[in-house]
Parts: C-alpha cells; sequence; structure tokens
C-alpha cells in the first residue's frame, strides 16, 4: 500500500498501491503508461526510504571495512549482505558509506538482481536528513549506475511533507474516483 504524488515536465502525477493493485493519474486522468512504473517506483520508494534502517533487520550480515577519505570528509565503509532466506534478493550486496561525524548514511554502492544482472552496479546518494517524530531520515535521493557505465542517471527524488501516522484511511490509497472495496458484511445475533 502506498500513495505519490509528484511534478514532473508532463504535469502532476498520482501513483498509488492499493490491495496489491497499481494505479496512475496524469493530470487527473486515468495514465495507462504510467501503471507499471507506479507498481516499481513506489516499492522502489519505500525501498529507498527504509535504506538507512534496512542494515539492522534481522539476517543482515554487516562488515566494517575501514575509513576512506572522500573530498576531506571521513566515511565508515560498511559491507552487508542478507542471509539466502532474507529479503528478495539475497544475493545483493551492500556497500555503505556513513559519514563519520554523523553515523548518517551518505551513499551506497550495490546490485539489484531484480532489475539488471549481478555486474551491474549502482550508487545511491541520501541527503537533507531531517528530524520528523524523532526519527531522522534523508529528504533526497540520487541513484545513478557506477558500473559498466558510470554516471547514468537512474532516479532522483525528494520528498517533503513528511507525516506519520497522520490519521489516513484506506480511501487515501486508493485511486481518486472509485471507492475502496467494502469489507465484507457481518452478521450478528442476540
Amino acid at each position: 500500500i502506498g500513495r505519490v504524488e509528484m511534478n514532473t515536465e508532463q504535469g502532476h502525477h498520482q501513483w498509488g498501491l492499493f490491495e496489491g493493485k497499481p494505479w496512475a493519474l496524469l493530470n487527473g486522468v486515468v495514465d495507462a503508461d504510467g501503471v507499471k512504473r507506479a507498481a516499481y517506483a513506489i516499492s522502489n520508494f519505500v525501498y529507498f526510504f527504509e535504506m538507512p534502517f534496512k542494515f539492522l533487520d534481522a539476517g543482515a550480515y554487516a562488515e566494517f571495512v575501514g575509513e576512506e577519505i572522500i573530498d576531506g570528509r571521513t566515511y565508515d565503509k560498511v559491507y552487508v549482505s542478507f542471509g539466502l532466506n532474507v529479503g528478495t534478493y539475497p544475493t545483493d550486496w551492500y556497500l555503505a558509506y556513513f559519514a563519520h561525524a554523523t553515523g548518517r548514511l551518505a551513499s551506497l554502492i550495490y546490485t539489484s538482481v531484480e532489475k539488471s544482472p549481478s555486474f551491474v552496479e549502482y550508487c545511491a546518494t541520501f541527503d537533507g536528513y531531517q528530524e520528523v517524530d524523532g526519527l531522522v531520515i534523508p529528504t533526497k535521493v540520487a541513484v545513478k549506475m557506477s558500473r559498466p557505465i558510470p554516471g547514468i542517471r537512474i532516479h532522483q527524488w525528494q520528498i517533503s511533507d513528511i507525516r506519520f501516522d497522520g490519521g489516513l484511511t484506506e480511501a487515501f490509497f486508493s485511486m481518486p474516483g472509485s471507492s475502496p472495496a467494502k469489507p465484507p458484511a457481518t452478521m450478528s445475533m442476540r
């Protein structure tokens, strides 16, 4: 379940995932071409939004690799992989760069066998950290290919208006203009 709204050169996009079914609107009109992108994008946004915390999951194996100084800043490098029965693609690996001064995830080199062969590597950067309800989260994420063709931009996004437990109902996640599925009728007897 999820919902994303954004503005691009094409206009105002609304993408959602409700009851396992993606939907997409472009400028308030059903966008059939956007449905596949919506399904992937919502899970992708959640993936990167959670990324600074994923390495704390049970089954994550983290190994400190050392320190590296980049542009005068010190980073702690940590290699992370997951056990065979953890996650959808346990063969993926991550080389995380945590800012030594803050402990925050700054960048990540990783593989994603869901979308590409294992020899393709990506680099994600995390920036614009903000505290929301006591949780410090990145608000800017940029992803580029790092191998075999460095620098190809994959996606970049910035989030705002972050609220946890905002009192949202299921109707918020259904496509505007549609009605969410009604719960099955119940019977009570006295």
